[in-house]
């Protein structure tokens, strides 16, 4: 087996921010919930397995073991022993939120910004910006005291 290099650290940054976002159940519920309760902001430590503020009415498993990061990065090259930090931040604009243009569809988007950043043992930090586009249910993101995260 090859040793890890710590230059596919900078690459790994990018595609484990951009595969997290695309994975529509986490992002779309982080928004409905957002949404409801007015927090446009989310702060996950991978490491630490916390989500700040941690939607209520689904598991911290739900969102955080979407992938093995043990085995996904040692299958790229990376050493996950060599990882002190690892955090992603998520900002939903809810500004840019708009109806689906289909008059049938129940589904609502809006933009957001993931910023993730690895720190390796040396204190390296790697860092990536992503912005997209999320939808969720329309009828999950109205407020109301029987919502889904009640």
């Amino acid at each position: 087996m090859k040793p890890a290099k710590y230059k596919n650290l900078r690459g790994a940054v990018h595609s484990f921010t951009e595969g997290f976002t695309s994975v529509l159940w986490t992002i779309g519920d982080l928004a409905e919930f957002g949404i409801q309760k007015g927090m446009p902001e989310f702060a996950i430590d991978f490491l630490n397995r916390t989500i700040t503020p941690l939607p209520t009415g689904k598991s911290l498993e739900y969102f955080l073991d979407f992938r093995n990061l043990q085995e996904w990065f040692d299958s790229i090259g990376c050493s996950f022993s060599r990882i002190r930090k690892m955090e992603m931040h998520v900002w939903f604009d809810f500004k840019s939120r708009e109806q689906s243009k289909y008059e049938k569809s129940t589904e609502d988007n809006m933009r957001f910004t993931a910023t993730t950043e690895i720190v390796d043992e040396r204190g390296k930090i790697y860092s990536c910006r992503h912005e997209s586009v999320c939808f969720f249910f329309r009828l999950a993101a109205i407020s109301n005291a029987n919502g889904p995260f009640e």
